[in-house]
């Protein structure tokens, strides 16, 4: 091998030294190096934190993070896994002000083997938290009955389970072959994205906007209104039930799309060879364009027509329907 060779290998192996993160064989971690800051700062093992916590900035890879309450005071981390944990392979957290970091282990820790390691988080009862945001690899995330003004989860190859019991600001949740379920009780602004997983959210309130995307997941949404939603698939099903939303725009490429609004000022739905099927109200009406190529109209709902446009109402809603291949159906709502 010539010199220049070895140089160029040696300089491949010094980056991927400095930038691995976690390499994972079927889901699962077998080599992980950490990178974080101030690592002096942060002290090993599970504890009881009686400081005045008001956001939680948590980093986990290959296991789960669950949320549970608990009735004392302060916040209590542990950890439980099958093999013994000890030494560099004990979590490190850190209260930095008026937020509580956790790692999952002493910084430059490696290991071949998988620890698996669960990651319990026990929050006083009726805690009210500012900011809650996970960083998760090849981990789970359980968390039901949180309380949080701003939420964020960021998951490579797991699934979520998220439960907001009371109001937030923003919900902003990806992932990226697991699934993502929220159910959410009111909240400002979400945005749920997933590349392979699916989406199924639940929000009893109205929101000032929701955005839901998946590359080849089915993406499932109760939501109670909002001012503007969106949501898009490449090859899953949509199913959107809304109390009423200003503008709403869902796009499907090769799956079907099931949508019932109780109220809407402007509908979009687009489908390329997917059948569309949408429960809508006749009251106070709405003026509609359908556009589909091969595939066949009808509608429960009596409708006026001048060309490509069908008048219901007073027509002071948008309606626009557009598929390729897809059968567009009209229901009406009771």
């Amino acid at each position: 091998m010539s010199k220049s060779m070895m140089m160029k290998l040696g300089a491949a192996v010094c980056v991927i030294a400095l930038c691995v993160c976690c390499v994972s064989i079927g889901g699962r971690a077998i080599l992980s190096g950490f990178r974080y800051d101030n690592a002096d700062k942060y002290t090993a093992g599970g504890a009881v934190i009686d400081g005045d916590v008001k956001k939680l900035d948590i980093h986990w890879t290959d296991g789960a993070v669950v949320f549970v309450e608990r009735a004392g005071d302060g916040i209590e981390l542990s950890e439980t896994a099958k093999k013994t944990i000890s030494g560099n392979a004990q979590l490190r957290w850190w209260l930095d002000g008026d937020t509580l970091r956790v790692q999952y282990a002493k910084k430059g820790f490696f290991t071949l083997t998988s620890l698996n390691k669960t990651l319990t988080v026990a929050l006083p009862q009726g805690m009210a938290l500012e900011d809650v945001r996970v960083d998760a690899t090849s981990a789970d995330v359980k968390a039901p009955g949180l309380t949080a003004d701003a939420v964020a989860v960021d998951l490579t190859s797991g699934d979520l389970e998220l439960e907001l019991t009371g109001p937030a600001q923003s919900v902003a949740l990806s992932g990226t072959s697991g699934d993502l379920h929220a159910t959410l009780q009111s909240a400002k602004t979400v945005s749920v994205g997933t590349t392979s997983g699916a989406i199924r959210l639940d929000l009893a309130d109205s929101a000032d906007s929701v955005a839901l995307s998946s590359t080849s997941g089915d993406i499932g949404a109760n939501v109670g209104g909002a001012k503007a939603l969106t949501a898009g698939t490449t090859s899953g099903a949509i199913q959107v039930q809304a109390g009423s939303a200003e503008k709403a725009d869902l796009e499907s490429t090769s799956g079907d799309i099931n949508a019932r609004f109780t109220a809407f000022d402007a509908l979009k739905i687009e489908a390329t060879s997917g059948n569309v099927t949408a429960a809508l109200p006749d009251k106070p009406g709405f003026l509609a364009r359908v556009d589909t190529t091969s595939g066949s109209f009808d509608s429960a709902i009596a409708l006026t027509q001048d060309g490509e446009k069908y008048g219901c109402g007073d027509e002071s809603g948008q309606l626009t329907i557009d598929t390729t291949s897809g059968d567009v159906h009209l229901l009406k709502v009771d």
